[in-house]
């Protein structure tokens, strides 16, 4: 059997507890009916947190698409991508065995967790928005990228870049959380779970998680490598990341 979660995650961008339906167990992956909990995808880890089933709580350590269920969607103007598909999260106890194979559960991402993704995720964003800048066949030129929690990378196939570049990055950055840009999240009409990210007039297709506006985030760091040859990776990193403005958003109604 399959079926077609409801994506909370774009419905109630600042809900963190939702109940719902797992409609089959697979070991430890219960697939949902209804997700708060936001899937990997577009380089961004999926949510973590928890369950709540009676009186039982457990951990869960992540959360995936099904791959190969749904809706695959094919437009000249948008990367291809699935839709209509399952949502699963995986528990990291042993005892799933306590659950039934179907039934209603509370679940709850981890609020920190969440967070420093969306940040992450955001400011990832306007340092390829730099590096395209810089490099105008950054987009084709892409062949990887990873959004941590606290950080992240591109790997491109481009020139490399010089210590001047590096600065670039960095002050284009820290100019755009100076002035506090506004970011946009829109859908393609009759396909909503195909999204794109606009700043300042550039669109980025993108499913993940972001903040509606750039704000003091905390400490940008910028750096290179040579990951290989004619490929170039560039890093980001947020220290002293200032998680209370985008914390002090979310509530804690079920949704």
């Amino acid at each position: 059997m399959t079926f077609k979660t409801e994506k909370l995650y774009y419905q109630f961008p600042y809900a963190k507890r939702a109940m719902t339906q797992f409609e089959k167990r697979e070991g430890k992956a219960l697939a949902l009916s209804r997700s708060i909990a936001y899937p990997e995808g577009g380089g961004q880890l999926g949510d973590k947190g928890t369950i709540k089933f009676n009186d039982l709580m457990m951990p869960f350590i992540d959360t995936q698409k099904s791959v190969g269920i749904g809706r695959t969607v094919v437009r000249k103007d948008f990367p291809i991508i699935n839709v209509e598909g399952e949502v699963r999260i995986t528990l990291s106890q042993e005892n799933y065995d306590l659950l039934p194979l179907s039934g209603e559960i509370e679940v709850e991402i981890d609020l920190k967790n969440r967070v420093e993704l969306t940040i992450s995720h955001t400011v990832s964003h306007v340092v390829y928005m730099a590096m395209t800048e810089l490099r105008s066949t950054v987009p084709e030129a892409t062949v990887g990228c990873l959004i941590g929690n606290e950080g992240g990378r591109f790997d491109v196939g481009v020139d490399k870049f010089l210590e001047d570049d590096v600065r670039f990055i960095k002050t284009f950055v820290e100019k755009s959380i100076q002035k506090n840009d506004k970011v946009e999240m829109l859908e393609i009409p009759g396909e909503p779970e195909c999204r794109i990210w606009t700043m300042n007039g550039i669109s980025i297709p993108c499913g993940g998680t972001h903040l509606n506006a750039l704000h003091d985030v905390g400490d940008i760091h910028i750096k290179r490598k040579g990951k290989s040859k004619g490929i170039e990776r560039i890093y980001f990193e947020i220290k002293n990341v200032n998680l209370d403005p985008v914390i002090n958003l979310f509530d804690n109604n079920l949704v």
